[in-house]
């Protein structure tokens, strides 16, 4: 909350007074702006676009800067210069700005669109001042000298535009940004060019535009299990969530990409869970006829924390698959690892699953060591049967049961739920089932 001038009636009227709640109200806005941006510099708007027709022109949309300041660089009227620092918004109306094609032929050249805040006075006027000596006759300017004053301090987003040196076409070159600008936009002119388009029209690289506004920063991304193809939709409560499953053609008993965390975020949530392990097959033959139960596969381990970033960053994420069931007289398979690495903070894995062994289950899967995380363990692998009527269930993992213990050839049954163990095979000599695989969830 911004502070406040408490005025008192009969009192005088002060100048101060009014200089310091326009003042109060500057502080605070800043104040919101660097909690909610932070203290560096971000552009809103400004998007730039051909004309309509086309043209040699570029169309600059209205916009705004926030940018790192302070206070106030000289007196404010009769309140003193303060220093303190302080983010400060510039405002931009929009515009159409000509843009010339290089002369020579066979050459191109970059336009470099760079942005920055602006401070100054404006808007002179002379003013009325209290006649002491005939208070029915104001003065004109201070003294009666009829000198005009500023009356506004105004801040606004000033825009350059910095022309790159020609040069063969496709070996031109951007020019740097100023020191002091924000670069936003470059656009690429040609000899003999006529019009703009959009094509010739690209944002900078360490552009400080934000790609979003606070209400529809929201787009839910998920990866295909198959093809790992990245799919979107609006998404109710506006975060960016990534599911990474591992897909089903693979072999692999870990599956890894990498990932580029997007412009503008520091911390990511992070949701990760271990493949599953596969279920027993039977066991040796009894002298009842039936066959020694296989033990269910343990559920892998899932583990969220919020891990710090920087824009830029490549994180791995590596999803563990699920073990394979055993075979008749065979164990089985541990599930793969699930994790995501190269954080600030360190890594963050959530372990597969132990696969079931012959008459007893797989133990539940952990978690690495990580600062503040939710850790929760796999379920266990139910036990399988040593008379051989009964094997062991996959264990379940926190998002659902395993696979259940089966008879007969087609044993036991494959892990269900996403982490969640393989079930043993009993009774008639069989194999058991697989592990379901492990799976990360990111949000920003």
């Amino acid at each position: 909350m911004t502070d406040r001038i408490i005025v008192t009636p009969g009192q005088i009227p002060l100048a101060e007074d009014q200089l310091h709640a326009q003042r109060f109200m500057m502080i605070a806005l800043g104040m919101l702006m660097s909690a909610t941006h932070g203290q560096r510099t971000t552009v809103s708007g400004i998007d730039a676009s051909p004309t309509l027709p086309a043209s040699m022109s570029l169309q600059l949309a209205p916009g705004s800067i926030m940018q790192p300041s302070v206070v106030d660089a000289s007196s404010y009227g009769i309140l003193p210069a303060d220093l303190s620092s302080l983010m400060k918004m510039g405002t931009y109306p929009g515009a159409r700005i000509p843009l010339t094609a290089p002369a020579q032929l066979g050459t191109s050249l970059v336009y470099l669109v760079q942005a920055s805040l602006v401070e100054t006075d404006e808007d002179p006027q002379v003013l009325d001042y209290y006649n002491a000596a005939n208070p029915e006759q104001p003065w004109s300017g201070p003294e009666n000298s009829g000198a005009a004053q500023f009356t506004k301090r105004v801040q606004r987003c000033a825009i350059q535009i910095v022309a790159g040196a020609p040069a063969a076409t496709g070996t031109q070159v951007a020019p740097a940004a100023s020191v002091g600008w924000t670069p936003l936009w470059l656009v690429t002119v040609s000899n003999g060019q006529t019009a703009i388009l959009a094509e010739h029209i690209q944002r900078h690289p360490q552009s400080g535009q934000l790609p979003y506004r606070m209400w529809d920063f929201a787009t839910w991304a998920r990866v295909d299990d198959v093809f790992n193809a990245l799919t979107y939709r609006l998404n109710s409560d506006r975060k960016v969530l990534i599911q990474e499953h591992y897909p089903n053609n693979s072999e692999q008993m870990q599956y890894t990409r990498q990932w580029v965390v997007p412009d503008h975020v520091y911390a990511v949530k992070a949701s990760v869970v271990g493949g599953g392990g596969g279920g027993s097959g039977t066991g040796s033959l009894l002298e009842s006829g039936q066959y020694i139960g296989g033990g269910g596969g343990g559920a892998g381990g899932r583990v969220e924390g919020v891990m710090r970033v920087q824009p830029g960053m490549v994180l791995t994420l590596v999803t563990g698959r699920g073990g394979d069931g055993g075979a008749h007289l065979a164990g089985g398979a541990d599930g793969g690892d699930t994790g995501v690495y190269g954080s600030l903070d360190g890594d963050i894995i959530a372990h597969a699953g132990q696969g079931g062994g012959i008459s007893f289950g797989g133990i539940g899967g952990g978690a690495t060591n990580f600062d503040g995380p939710i850790a929760i363990f796999g379920g266990d692998g139910g036990d399988g049967g040593l008379d051989g009527m009964n094997g062991g269930d996959g264990g379940s993992s926190s998002w659902g049961g395993g696979g259940r213990a089966g008879r007969g050839e087609g044993g036991g049954g494959w892990g269900r739920a996403t982490g969640s163990g393989g079930g043993g095979a009993y009774g008639i000599a069989g194999s058991g089932g697989r592990g379901a695989p492990g799976l990360i969830t990111l949000e920003y």
